[in-house]
């Protein structure tokens, strides 16, 4: 009786031990080749559902990332604007909590007239956190400070339009708040200014600060009736007071060729519809061939009128340059005449000639030599000229 109470204790305690060892050591888990259990009783080890293996199972569904200890993620405070955390209420330090590889999303938002200019995430180890444009990141393993940078905005008053021409405000740091156009100091500002026909920018200084102290403006381009500006806003308003007048247009003067005479103008600018006199002169041995008006391309064609002050055009709604072209005066040759002497007796002496042809008023010397025995018997005379004859006294 003592025997059999002590096997079966042997074989109870048998039984706990294996199972405090699992049912591996039961089957499956012996050497290769070896069966512990019955097949027929069920003991044999099944196949583990692929879904459910942590282990690594060849077709196993990956590990999804770790999500780990929660962290403090420090929050700024500011009378400038706000940031809060996308789903999580703040604690009593104004702080949030977040897991390790949690996806954080900032919502941030300027007080009035602000404006945000950096938001960075920081680790406690110094470390940035990448943050995306829609202000999301991943939290890491540590907590994180968040800093956000505001801006004071400070307005922009523009908005001028007439026929006469307008101005527009861009730029990166430019935002427009409840219909008011603004930047923060160091923004660099856009004008976009638009001339109507005929009109010109007659203010070389027309943005102001709010001391109406000029703001200096960079001309970044101009092309056809619009001109682009720039400046740096700053720390305070601005005023943009552009001022439209009708446009000087100028004038230019071209002689061909170079050297055969001249032209003059007055004014050499003018407003549009403004009477302009012009005088054209050859040189010598020129003459006027024609005068044109034209643009300086060369396009377009204004004619010239006559009243008792001169030449004169109306100036047009543009630059404009006068051509005077001028050419050589063709000189014809002289008519010239002979001269003849006629002498009575034709014994009593020699005449001596100058020219024996000469032309209209050619000067020409005759000298009357009387031979021995002979002298003149009065003043010579001339016939078929009208002429002035001169005696010298020396028989010339």
């Amino acid at each position: 009786m003592k025997h059999k109470a002590k096997s079966f204790i042997a074989v109870l305690l048998a039984l706990c031990l294996m199972m405090s060892l699992g049912v591996g050591a039961l089957a499956g888990d012996g050497p290769e080749g070896g069966n512990y259990g019955d097949d027929e009783a069920g003991s044999s080890v099944t196949d583990i559902p692929s879904g459910d293996n942590p282990g690594g199972v060849e077709g196993s569904n990956p590990p999804e990332p770790r999500v780990g200890d929660e962290y403090t993620i420090i929050i700024p405070n500011s009378v400038e604007g706000t940031v809060t955390v996308s789903g999580k209420e703040p604690n009593s330090d104004g702080n949030v909590t977040a897991k390790e590889n949690e996806v954080i999303t900032l919502v941030v938002e300027p007080a009035e007239d602000y404006v945000l200019k950096e938001l960075t995430v920081t680790t406690g180890s110094g470390d940035p956190v990448k943050v995306s444009d829609d202000y999301t990141f991943t939290m890491p393993g540590e907590d994180v400070t968040v800093s956000a940078t505001f801006a004071k905005l400070y307005q922009i008053l523009s908005g001028f339009s007439s026929p006469n021409g307008s101005v527009s405000v861009s730029g990166e740091g430019v935002v427009t708040q409840d219909g008011k156009t603004m930047a923060a100091a160091g923004d660099m500002v856009t004008l976009t200014v638009t001339l109507g026909d005929g009109y010109a920018l007659s203010n070389e200084s027309f943005v102001f600060n709010a001391s109406y102290e000029p703001i200096t403006c960079n001309k970044v381009s101009e092309t056809g009736n619009t001109i682009t500006y720039t400046f740096e806003m700053p720390e305070g308003h601005v005023m943009v007071t552009p001022k439209f007048s009708n446009k000087l247009y100028s004038i230019k003067t071209v002689v061909s060729p170079a050297g055969s005479g001249s032209v003059t103008v007055n004014p050499t600018q003018a407003l549009p519809n403004t009477t302009i006199y012009l005088e054209a002169n050859a040189a010598s041995g020129f003459e006027l061939e024609n005068v044109t008006i034209t643009k300086d391309d060369g396009s377009g064609n204004w004619n010239t009128s006559q009243d008792e002050n001169g030449e004169f055009f109306y100036m047009p709604y543009s630059d404009v340059t006068i051509k005077a072209t001028f050419k050589k005066v063709e000189t014809p040759e002289p008519t010239t005449h002979n001269i003849t002497v006629d002498k009575n007796p034709p014994e009593g002496g020699t005449v001596e000639l100058s020219h024996n042809t000469a032309a209209a008023g050619t000067e020409v010397t005759f000298t009357v030599k009387p031979n021995p025995g002979y002298e003149m018997d009065g003043y010579p005379r001339m016939t078929g000229l009208s002429s002035t004859m001169t005696n010298h006294g020396d028989g010339s």
